[in-house]
């Protein structure tokens, strides 16, 4: 019994996958997963800090209207506009809190870029799935322009790390992927 032959397109999307996982972990250039196990904390600083902000200024009113510093309609009155400082206050908190939890991310991410485009830059030479899967991408094709030059500080790392996400997605959404693909991701490697 003769064995069918193997489908040359899916050993081509093999190959580009594993050439892909060869240089980039994808799951280190997840932002958006990296970051999510931060964001809760963030709103649970701005809520506290909230909280916080307008319990004493409660309690002042509080003061102020058991001791006949204020009469019963400015001190309600008082109750609810004091909400408003106090949450504006703790969306502030919760933005700051926000922006020094995924700061070590961020850096992780720029360390890690930095480390494997060098001067020579790598993820250009991908640029032949980006131009047959998405080519009017122009955030990506910024990104590999900067890699090419060896201009790794001028690369945004959102940009940097959504493209690798859609390298990765391309391949693995694509039916069927040309030999002529290859011989050019080939050629870039060589």
């Amino acid at each position: 019994m003769n064995k069918p032959a193997a489908n040359p397109a899916r050993g081509n999307k093999r190959e580009i996958l594993r050439l892909l996982e060869r240089h980039f972990e994808r799951a280190q250039f997840d932002y958006l997963a990296r970051v999510k196990p931060q964001r809760p904390k963030a709103i649970l600083v701005g809520i506290a800090v909230a909280s916080v902000l307008y319990g004493l200024a409660y309690a002042g009113a509080i003061y102020g209207w058991m001791n006949q510093f204020l009469d019963t309609n400015t001190f309600n009155k008082l109750t609810w506009t004091i909400m408003v400082p106090s949450t504006v206050l703790g969306v502030l908190a919760w933005q700051i809190a926000k922006s020094r939890l995924e700061y070590p991310i961020r850096m992780d991410i720029r360390q890690r870029m930095t480390m494997i485009e060098g001067n020579q830059g790598l993820i250009w030479r991908f640029q032949p799935i980006l131009d047959a899967f998405n080519p009017n991408d122009l955030a990506a094709k910024t990104v590999l322009a900067h890699a090419q030059r060896g201009a790794v500080d001028k690369i945004d790392i959102d940009d940097y790390a959504l493209t690798i996400g859609k390298l990765f997605e391309s391949v693995e959404a694509a039916q069927k992927i040309p030999s002529a693909l290859v011989a050019e991701l080939e050629k870039n490697f060589e």
